[in-house]
């Protein structure tokens, strides 16, 4: 199995993790790629011919948006080489991306889109079948329910301008009487990045996270509602969010009564009001709780065996992961 994912860079080690995941558990070679756009040609020719029918290994395409979605066709070989290709479409909400010549190439046989509100879109717009496959996080290798949490609120990524400031959050935090994590500082390597990230989470209360409708900014999607990697992640690792959340169904429907701290404003002051209170209740049975419902609901894991089953594999590391997935659920819950 060939894993090609178009990594973007900073602000991608969440997806960046979870590929090196995926190749890990599918056993798979990981090619990492610089994306360049295929020639015309070879657009055309995915439409009129199709793969050698004795073709035997599978492709899994990690995209961040649509755009990046002909990068099978600079696979050398690509028809002779992959049986079944799928493709994974993290921010698959910018439908104006999907590529034109998807209607009717052969070049996918599957598509995975993050919300359920996507299907319907993508489903007139490719010639494959269409899936959600919805956000998740490593949750039972860097995530934990873990008592020892130092820090009241931390903040992590874009916040609406009254937040942005983390000394001005800082100063009002502490009139408060909430103890203030501001943004942790970047680390390049993806991976570590990461593990750090997670970790900070396994030591917060709550993180502070708005919609991209409550704060908009020119790079999220202007109507479109949506969680992001932080909001699971920081769940993955015990972790309540502060803020305001995206309302459409198929998001909130990833989540569950505990998992989010309502504002209800995006006013610093009266949020640290609400967050005050809500510190001051906060037990360790909160972090459990919350740690044991992401292990159920947002583990990557999960998200991999509805892949495998589109392809017809089953791979063994992959069903290992998965039986120590349901291990873990089973010892917290008993």
């Amino acid at each position: 199995m060939l894993i090609i994912y178009i990594d973007l860079g900073r602000g991608w080690a969440p997806i960046t993790h979870m590929a090196n995941l995926a190749a890990e558990l599918f056993e798979a070679d990981l090619q990492v790629v610089s994306y360049c756009r295929p020639s015309a040609l070879k657009h055309l020719s995915s439409v009129l011919l199709r793969r050698d029918r004795d073709a035997s290994e599978e492709c899994l395409v990690i995209a961040p948006s649509a755009t990046f979605l002909p990068a099978p066709l600079l696979v050398e070989d690509w028809r002779k080489r992959f049986r079944t290709i799928c493709g994974w479409v993290i921010d698959s909400f910018w439908e104006d991306h999907i590529p034109r010549f998807l209607r009717h190439s052969n070049l996918y046989d599957h598509f995975f889109v993050t919300t359920h509100q996507d299907i319907g879109i993508w489903s007139g717009r490719v010639n494959a079948s269409v899936q959600a496959l919805p956000w998740g996080s490593d949750v039972l290798r860097l995530g934990g329910g873990d008592s020892d949490r130092p820090w009241d609120l931390l903040r992590v990524g874009r916040q609406p301008a009254d937040w942005d400031d983390d000394g001005l959050t800082g100063l009002d935090a502490k009139s408060q009487n909430v103890i203030f994590h501001g943004r942790p500082v970047f680390i390049d390597d993806a991976m570590e990045g990461q593990k750090m990230l997670m970790r900070l989470y396994r030591q917060s209360k709550y993180l502070l996270a708005f919609s991209n409708r409550a704060n908009p900014t020119n790079y999220t999607h202007p109507t479109r509602e949506y969680l992001t990697a932080r909001w699971v992640d920081a769940l993955a690792c015990g972790t309540a969010v502060a803020g305001i959340p995206p309302r459409e169904q198929g998001e909130a429907d990833l989540l569950w009564e505990g998992a989010l701290l309502d504002l209800g404003t995006t006013s610093r002051r009266a949020g640290l009001s609400i967050i005050a209170e809500a510190a001051r209740a906060w037990t360790d049975s909160m972090a459990k709780r919350n740690h044991l419902q992401a292990l159920k609901r947002l583990d990557w894991r999960l998200r991999f065996k509805k892949i495998a089953g589109v392809m017809h594999i089953s791979p063994p590391l992959l069903v290992r992961e998965l039986a120590g997935l349901e291990n873990r659920i089973e010892s917290l819950e008993s």
